[in-house]
């Protein structure tokens, strides 16, 4: 925690800004290792502060040690004020993507500073995972890996998506995981053409194929897999799409290094799927960042010009959903090295009939 302070601070001195105000719950815990759900972080060159309310007294001051604890009365803005006032701070930079318009208008009559938009200069740290995230991350995933395989002894014909989501999310808490990290997705039959085809009370039936995308939190920190199975055998249409995707899903992995970008990678996957003329049934992007959050950079897109580094954790997630047939998509979590990458999910990708 200390080097991801001292790190934000010498970009605050770099970039001459007097203060950070860190609204993102998200942001402030990866600062500070504060785990509640109330508080607002204010970062200086030299200093670093977390209000809260009384609720959290006793656990901020636990948990963020390298923040003095300072606990607000009615407002945190009232806390926030008085500490701008006593260290004389001019410039205050704010995240635009987390405070409202209303928020900021509130701000503005209050605070004698001027307030500037900042950079995403917390959610740059974060795309560089430390020894410890990546650790916390492996575990996550070994957990994803641990459920999936149970999952396999256990989806049958007759059951619906949504019995088996509950029991792939109760079998990772079993193993220790704090939460899901979004709603599990299970699409069976012609619902895997549904990209985000949440799991609902479809029953499955023989001979349906099924994607099921999910992952787990645990201290934190997320995973995220996909895995697409069958209930005995499916189309020829089906197989052959599972096929590509999965050469896709490969060959983008075997390409990651550090200095590529995400339009290379990007261009690997989708040449594979040109090769079996899939390519139009790739609907979505190739992948993202995971780590606090399930979502987060880098984001593997077109616009993002930026090579990858070691320290980065993406997903890399090739998929085809063809309306009226169904759907395949295969995703793995990868941590960018300094020789090449390491993969951290470790699920059979076959199409494993059932």
């Amino acid at each position: 925690m200390t080097k991801r302070l001292k790190l934000l601070q010498q970009t605050l001195k770099q970039e001459k800004t007097d203060a950070l105000l860190v609204t993102n719950l998200f942001n402030l815990r990866y600062l500070s290792g504060f785990t509640g759900t109330t508080a607002v972080g204010l970062v200086t060159p030299n200093t670093a502060f977390l209000i809260t309310d009384s609720r959290y007294t006793i656990q901020a001051t636990n948990e963020a040690k390298h923040f003095e604890v300072i606990t607000h009365g009615s407002i945190w803005e009232d806390a926030v004020k008085e500490l701008i006032d006593r260290l004389e701070i001019t410039k205050l930079a704010i995240d635009g993507n987390n405070i409202s318009y209303n928020q900021y208008l509130k701000m503005s009559k209050m605070f004698d500073a001027s307030l500037v938009v900042s950079s995403p200069l917390i959610e740059k740290q974060r795309e560089v995972k430390d020894k410890e995230e990546i650790e916390t991350i492996q575990k996550a995933c070994k957990i994803a890996d641990i459920a999936f395989d149970y999952i396999l002894t256990y989806v049958k014909p007759g059951m619906t998506e949504i019995e088996v989501a509950n029991e792939l999310d109760f079998v990772m808490r079993r193993y220790k995981a704090t939460g899901v990290s979004f709603d599990t997705i299970v699409a069976s039959g012609l619902r895997s053409a549904l990209p985000h085809g949440v799991a609902t009370h479809k029953i499955i039936e023989e001979n349906d194929i099924i994607t099921i995308d999910f992952g787990c939190y645990y201290n934190g920190y997320v995973s995220d897999i996909t895995r697409t199975i069958s209930i005995g055998s499916v189309m020829p249409t089906l197989k052959k799409m599972h096929a590509a995707v999965l050469e896709s899903n490969q060959k983008t992995i075997k390409a990651i290094k550090p200095g590529i970008t995400s339009k290379e990678l990007i261009e690997i996957s989708r040449k594979v799927l040109r090769k079996y003329d899939l390519e139009q049934y790739f609907t979505h992007g190739l992948g993202h960042g995971i780590g606090l959050e399930i979502h987060e950079g880098p984001m593997l897109s077109l616009s993002n010009d930026k090579p990858l580094v070691p320290g980065n954790i993406i997903t890399i997630e090739p998929g085809c959903y063809i309306d009226g047939i169904g759907g395949v998509r295969i995703e793995d979590d990868v941590l960018v090295t300094d020789q090449g990458f390491k993969v951290l999910t470790h699920s059979s990708h076959d199409l494993l009939e059932l």
